[in-house]
This record gives structure tokens, sequence and C-alpha cells, in this order.
């Protein structure tokens, strides 16, 4: 049931029959159920984890397994929508565009500037023992020189 103080992504996707402005149907390329970006689409919109159980009875919509997967349909599927981040869509440089949301586009600097609150956390992680090679990388990406790549790809380093 649709629910008016949902966020309107949220909205679109509770839709019976959601449509693009231009007529054309929105198809959700949704990921395994047990995939984490699920319950980290769920954490940032209220609404959205009850959405993606209705998502799952249509049967016009394709499941990707893994985030290639996911671009991969939403560039050969006309009207397609699908979740992907900054990082990916400009590593892989996807023919794909974002959807704004609450009138913001997805930036690194509107991620920073608060105006676009909607972030995913990539982790590095290592062996407890890590080798020669692993630490050359770790400690690249934690390093002030790393900081225009990540920029480059819309991310931020934190160390933990």
């Amino acid at each position: 049931m649709q629910k008016a103080n949902d966020p309107a992504i949220v909205r679109i996707h509770r839709a019976v029959d959601p449509r693009w402005p231009d007529g054309t149907p929105v198809l959700i390329a949704l990921r395994p159920i047990d995939e984490s970006d699920n319950q980290i689409v769920a954490d940032l919109f209220p609404g959205m984890a009850d959405a993606l159980v209705l998502l799952r009875r249509r049967r016009d919509l394709r499941i990707a397994a893994t985030d290639q997967d996911n671009a991969d349909v939403a560039e050969s599927t006309k009207g397609s929508l699908a979740g992907a981040t900054v990082a990916q869509i400009a590593a892989e440089r996807r023919n794909l565009r974002f959807v704004l949301l609450d009138g913001v586009a997805p930036s690194l600097g509107a991620y920073l500037d608060g105006s676009y609150p909607y972030g995913k956390p990539l982790y590095l992680v290592v062996p407890a023992r890590p080798g020669a090679e692993a630490m050359t990388i770790a400690r690249f990406i934690a390093s002030p020189s790393a900081r225009p790549h990540l920029a480059a790809l819309g991310l931020v380093a934190g160390v933990r």
C-alpha cells in the first residue's frame, strides 16, 4: 500500500505499474534476496524493505547477482532503474545516468556537504597477517596521495 509520506524512491518501488514521465515502464533491477545492498537501501529509505518484498512478486523484473550484472541489466533494459554507486559507474565507465533524489544528484561534493545523505560504506579488508602487496595497497589507500584518485570515483577514505 502506498503511503503519502514515503520517499519518492520508495513510492516508485511500491507502485503497481510504475512509469517514467514519457510513459515507459520502470523496470527495477533486483538483487538476490540475501545481498547486502538490500539492507543498505532499507536502512537509507524508510519503507523500502516492504517495497522490496512487494517487488519480488513481479514477474517482469530481473535479478542481478553481482554489481556488474546489475549495471549490465540497467544498461541493456529500456526503462531500467537500478541501485549503483557513483564509484562503480565511474570506474566501469558505464553508460548510465543517475536519478535525482530529493532534487539532488549523487556526487562526492553533495555527500560531503550533506545535501545528498545517501552513502554506502566500502571496506578494504586484509588478513590479520597481510602480505607485503596487501600492505602496500592498504597504505596507499590510506595515504593523502590516494585522495584525488578516490575522489574521482566519488569516494572518501576513512581509516579505522
